[in-house]
């Protein structure tokens, strides 16, 4: 069993509030959010990359989001941070086209996301 013990550095940095389009897709809404907070995802492949170097097989996007939420809590003094769940699944596909990420590590569904994610 592998056991890492590195202590991981994450990007805490303020979420940015996006005004949304009125009548913009969650596909939209996900791309303004994604654009506007970079950090998001570079700290869910941060996790996601600790977990597979870790030996775990599988993970859940939940569980990395709360780490997330946990992780910011504890650095803002309990402050929110403020994730749309509903962009958990486009998250999901770009990190399963990271290199290294196995294509199974998260499940995935049908859904809204299931379009070409960009890879930035």
């Amino acid at each position: 069993m592998k056991h890492i013990t590195q202590q991981m550095t994450l990007d805490l940095g303020e979420l940015v509030t996006v005004k949304y389009l009125k009548g913009a897709t969650l596909s939209e809404r996900f791309d303004q959010f994604d654009q506007s907070n970079p950090h998001v995802y570079k700290n869910l492949l941060r996790l996601t990359r600790k977990a597979v170097a870790a030996g775990m097989r599988r993970c859940s996007i939940a569980t990395l989001y709360e780490q997330l939420r946990w992780h910011y809590g504890l650095h803002t003094g309990g402050r929110d941070y403020k994730l749309n769940n509903s962009f958990r699944a486009f998250y999901v596909r770009r990190l399963l086209a990271e290199d290294g990420v196995p294509p199974t590590f998260f499940e995935t569904r049908r859904s809204a996301a299931d379009r070409e994610v960009p890879t930035c």
